[in-house]
């Protein structure tokens, strides 16, 4: 329970997701999230695993670490990030597009309110754009496979509109997206 061990299975876990070492990463997010004390921390780690075992697909282990990081915190973006993680499964795991964009467009939606309207610290609002950002993405991937055109449209110009705040690796993210998008409208 040493919060250092704790703190470097999370740096561990996060490089070696980056890496595309998804099953390192699994083990070392579920390690850390047993190891925090804070909440927060828990939930995010929990939401962490809950992508690496999406990745590996698993879904089981996903629904798993997305109902641990819901018990453990109702922060908005920890419900939001979990709806886009659930988006994501339902899209590419069990491919049920149309739930896919349903859930991801209910995730941006609940995003769109909270950023605009929610006080929250300088690290909540990160997240919680990182997390809207994540929820335009799972909403994007539910228009391009259900090809609603109109609708990928006004995604990606909405991303590139919110990527700013999250910082150049998220801008250059949504400019990719919004690429894709005009590849799909004949636009390139």
């Amino acid at each position: 329970l040493d919060p250092r061990r704790t703190a470097l299975d999370e740096g561990i876990a996060a490089l070696a997701a980056d890496l595309g070492d998804h099953a390192g990463a699994l083990e070392r997010f579920d390690r850390a999230t047993h190891g925090h004390t804070d909440p927060t921390a828990q939930a995010r780690t929990a939401l962490a695993a809950a992508r690496a075992a999406h990745a590996l697909g698993l879904v089981m282990e996903t629904r798993a670490f997305l109902d641990r990081a819901r018990s453990t915190s109702d922060a908005p973006w920890v419900v939001i990030e979990a709806m886009a993680v659930e988006a994501a499964v339902r899209l590419w795991t069990e491919h049920r597009a149309n739930d896919g964009l349903a859930i991801g467009t209910e995730a941006a939606a609940a995003a769109r309110v909270a950023v605009a309207t929610i006080d929250v610290s300088a690290d909540d609002r990160n997240r919680l754009i990182d997390a809207f950002l994540g929820a335009l993405g799972a909403a994007f991937d539910g228009a391009l496979q259900t090809e609603d055109l109109t609708t990928l449209d006004q995604i990606a110009d909405e991303m590139l509109q919110v990527a700013p705040e999250a910082g150049t690796e998220a801008y250059l993210r949504a400019l990719h997206y919004g690429g894709v998008a005009m590849r799909h409208l004949g636009r390139p």
